[in-house]
């Protein structure tokens, strides 16, 4: 494997961890909800931006992941002008 493609996958898979640590607190923040913790005006802010955030960088993570690992079949993510994501 050479050393583009480990940095890529490195990358993409960060990503998506990123993606997941901002859903679990979107999560922790609804749990501190349901205790009484926060207030409940604060928390939908704070819940609506971790979810956000999470769709994009996960969203960004799979792209990435799947132009390092590179899709069969004639699939794939070509962010030229041509296809993108289709056949």
């Amino acid at each position: 494997m050479d050393f583009r493609r480990a940095a890529g996958l490195a990358f993409s898979y960060g990503l998506l961890v990123i993606a997941l640590l901002a859903a679990v607190n979107a999560l922790r923040v609804m749990v501190l909800v349901l205790f009484g913790s926060i207030q409940v005006r604060a928390a939908v802010i704070v819940v609506m931006a971790n979810l956000g955030a999470a769709l994009v960088v996960g969203t960004g993570g799979y792209v990435a992941r799947q132009r390092v690992r590179g899709t069969g079949a004639g699939y794939g993510a070509d962010l030229d002008w041509g296809r993108v994501l289709g056949p």
